[in-house]
């Protein structure tokens, strides 16, 4: 019976063909081989590849795709959320290490289809950057292809004055590392739920106070 009250925010998704398409479509394809060079080296070359990146231009696919979402979403904020292939994958959480974007999704049409597609290329620049590589790397994942989703997800608020507030966040895992009671078990689940942005969820914040559910009890 609670099932029938919870509400999916509208939610877009783009597939992880979309960044291999869009690495060929400009010639791009060699920036897979960055993960393989020295992290200070990553480091410095990072800047110069996102400007690369939005130097670059979009499939007209992808562009029609992108402007009938906004058509779909109205002028809501939105969140560009980040999804790799390799999030979760052989204990990897890569919490906090692929880039997700607020955008207020205000003015012109033009407007906002360029910032969703700004933000769309950062969350494709962050798989080259070298925090990603660095973890990539202290895991031994580096040989594996990483691949990167997208879901571009309305962010559900409240508008106070000038500002948009957004009112829960959170993560949810399967099995729960961390429980605090001995009636818990692994298979319950971990959501970790805090008011406003999910950078205090995903960052846990020593002066933070989320609120932990196992919602297998």
């Amino acid at each position: 019976p609670l099932l029938a009250e919870v509400k999916i925010p509208r939610t877009w998704c783009i597939t992880t063909d979309e960044l291999t398409e869009f690495l060929h479509y400009n010639n791009l394809e060699g920036l897979n081989e960055q993960k393989y060079k020295d992290l200070q080296e990553i480091r410095m070359d990072y800047p110069n590849i996102i400007q690369m990146l939005k130097n670059a231009k979009f499939p007209q696919g992808i562009v029609k795709s992108l402007a009938m979402a906004l058509d779909d979403f109205g002028d809501v904020p939105l969140i560009v959320r980040s999804s790799s292939l390799l999030e979760d994958q052989m204990g990897a959480a890569f919490s906090g290490k692929y880039k997700s974007l607020f955008l207020a999704n205000r003015g012109s049409k033009k407007q906002r289809l360029d910032a969703l597609m700004g933000a769309i290329v950062e969350v494709y620049a962050s798989v080259y950057g070298p925090d990603s590589i660095r973890y990539r790397a202290e895991r031994g994942l580096l040989d594996f292809h990483e691949e990167m989703g997208i879901m571009i997800q309305q962010v559900v608020g409240k508008k106070m004055g000038p500002y948009f507030m957004p009112l829960y966040s959170g993560v949810a895992v399967n099995n729960n590392e961390f429980r605090w009671s001995p009636r818990l078990k692994r298979e319950d689940g971990l959501i970790r739920l805090v008011m406003g942005l999910g950078t205090r969820a995903v960052d846990r914040l020593s002066d933070d106070f989320p609120f932990l559910i196992a919602p297998g009890q």
